[in-house]
């Protein structure tokens, strides 16, 4: 990571922006940029709410997971990939086996790593 910000303080933060060197986070051996990671928490006495995001600004699309009650037919948290030429987001459900939000975020990296040289591509919508 080249820079964190937390938002709105940094005793409470809510959410994070991170800058990623994609060259270092990918173990890649060219200078590849950076991309940004967003990590948004917000807890609930029933089921806490999160989004994590990666971008890579200058691309067309962005992947994620979801935690919410927006696409409650897929589970509790879900999968996303969002596109500028698609008609719609691709959508997956996603499970934790640790509620933790640092583990949660431990298992998002590792596949973060494991997923994005291959997105969009991998999860392209049948014309």
């Amino acid at each position: 990571m080249t820079t964190v910000e937390a938002k709105p303080s940094p005793m409470r933060p809510v959410r994070l922006v991170a800058t990623l060197d994609r060259a270092v986070f990918f173990d890649q051996n060219t200078d590849a940029g950076d991309a940004t990671l967003e990590f948004e928490w917000r807890p609930h006495s029933k089921r806490d709410e999160f989004r994590i995001q990666y971008n890579e600004p200058g691309t067309p699309w962005s992947c994620g997971w979801h935690q919410d009650k927006t696409h409650e037919k897929l589970g509790p948290s879900h999968f996303q990939v969002d596109h500028e030429a698609w008609p719609a987001p691709h959508r997956e459900s996603a499970s934790f086996t640790d509620s933790n939000p640092m583990a949660i975020l431990e298992t998002c990296l590792t596949e973060l790593r494991d997923r994005v040289p291959s997105l969009p591509d991998s999860v392209r919508p049948s014309p």
